[in-house]
This record gives structure tokens, C-alpha cells and sequence, in this order.
């Protein structure tokens, strides 16, 4: 047996699903800016963000804030706040801080709207077999920048159309005790999103789990160019198509 070709992807039944509330705010995300300024004297503007920004102590500072009644604003990584209208949220990678800003009457965010989604096919929930292989690799994010990131070991499986003995595997990271994978597939040709996220439990003592591939969900980044999402490393592009899960984002 043989899979089937990308162009029959195509074909597989699909729905289109609203928003979730999540999704709505990573389509409003309309920048993530690294701040380097250090002080209040080189303190600089940021796009679509009121007043001047520097940093201090890993933490983004606004000062000359409308909307905020001291003037000034410190926001660390997952702080956020509401000013001149916008959302305002701190952010860092790698000890480089950055502030984000979220508008959600932006174009990028009015375009989207909804996530066109596969069909549940319970032939995609596979059982795999994890080996453990620990190592730092190389992760690059959506805007080309590397860094190091620790894997855990590798799943190995099979998938609908394989032929008797054929398998496929992907590399892991650990996540709050469970697996989380990055991976494409060649169902990009066909219009499914170039990358997508798993999460998969842990493996049992004997190193049995099972993969769902109908909980595969698109990256922020899908939603906005803004969002810097780690890419799935190329032993992490499945070279058949994966019809299950959330497909690709539907806009405007």
C-alpha cells in the first residue's frame, strides 16, 4: 500500500471553526520589538506602543503612558497591560527583552477569520514508541534566529498508508512531564500550514504512547507574522501528509 499523494489531501474533508479566544489574540499581535535602549535618556518609540521605551532588570519601562495614571509602566516577561487603547505585553529571549503590542481592530486581525480544521479520523491516532536520546540542538524561530534547545529522545510510529514494516519518527522535547513536538508534512503542498504542534503523554515504563494527530494545532505565528514560534527541524518534516488536526488559518 502506498499513501496517498498530496493532491489528494485535498480532498479530505475539512470544517471551518470560529475563533477560539487564544487565536483571537494572537492574530491581534502586531509587533514584537526588542528594546536595547538601557536607559531613560536613549529611551525609544515603538510602533503601534505609546510614550518611550528602555530596559532594566530583564524588563521593558514606558514612560509617557496616557492611559496609565504614574506615566510609566514596567513590564516584565508575561506582564501586560491596557494603554492608549492598545494591549501592551513584556516578552524576552535569550536575556533580550522586548515589548509587544495587540490591536485588535488591526488589518492583520480583522482578516482572520476562522481556522479551517480536518475532519476527526481516528486511523490518525497512532501508537508509537519512544527512545530515549537526550541532546542540545539547534532551534531556529520564524524570524532565522538559532538557538540551543534540549530534546528528550525520539517516537517512532506508523501511519495509514504505510506499507508492512514502514515507519516514520520524531524528535521530542519534555513539556510538564509529557512530549511536545514541532513537525511539518508534505501536506504543505496541498495547503495545510508548514508547521504545526503536538502534544503527546509521556511514555509508560515499557516506552509505549500514543500520538493524536487530530489535536495537532496551528502555531501563533500561523496567526501573526508577529509570533517568533521555534521551526520544526528537518528530522521533523514527515514526508507524507498528515490530514488531521487544525489545517491552516482562513482569512479575508
Amino acid at each position: 500500500m502506498t499513501h496517498p499523494d498530496t493532491a489528494a489531501d485535498t480532498t479530505t474533508l475539512t470544517d471551518i471553526r470560529p475563533l477560539t479566544a487564544d487565536q483571537q489574540e494572537f492574530a491581534a499581535l502586531t509587533g514584537t520589538h526588542w528594546i536595547r535602549a538601557s536607559s531613560p535618556s536613549d529611551a525609544v518609540t515603538v510602533p503601534g506602543a505609546p510614550g518611550t521605551w528602555y530596559t532594566a532588570d530583564g524588563a521593558v519601562i514606558g514612560t509617557g503612558l496616557p492611559d496609565n495614571p504614574q506615566g510609566q509602566a514596567r513590564l516584565a516577561p508575561g506582564d501586560r497591560i491596557v494603554d492608549g487603547g492598545r494591549v501592551l505585553a513584556g516578552h524576552a529571549r535569550a536575556g533580550v527583552a522586548a515589548l509587544r503590542t495587540f490591536d485588535r481592530d488591526s488589518g492583520g486581525a480583522c482578516s482572520v477569520t476562522g481556522v479551517e480544521v480536518f475532519g476527526q479520523d481516528d486511523a490518525w491516532v497512532v501508537e508509537a514508541e519512544f527512545t530515549a536520546d537526550p541532546q542540545t540542538v539547534t532551534v531556529i524561530s520564524a524570524d532565522g534566529v538559532e538557538g540551543p534547545g534540549e530534546v528528550v529522545g525520539w517516537l517512532s510510529f506508523s501511519v495509514p498508508g504505510d506499507a508492512p514494516g514502514e515507519s516514520h519518527r520524531l524528535q521530542v522535547t519534555e513539556q510538564n512531564g509529557d512530549y511536545f513536538v514541532s513537525f511539518g508534512d508534505a501536506g504543505a503542498q496541498a495547503g495545510t500550514h508548514p508547521f504545526r504542534f503536538l502534544n503527546v503523554p509521556a511514555a509508560d515504563p515499557d516506552g509505549h504512547t500514543t500520538i493524536d494527530f487530530n489535536a495537532a494545532w496551528l502555531p501563533a505565528s500561523a496567526f501573526s507574522d508577529a509570533y517568533l514560534c521555534p521551526l520544526p527541524s528537518a528530522v521533523n518534516v514527515l514526508d507524507v501528509a498528515v490530514p488531521a488536526g487544525e489545517k491552516r488559518v482562513v482569512r479575508r
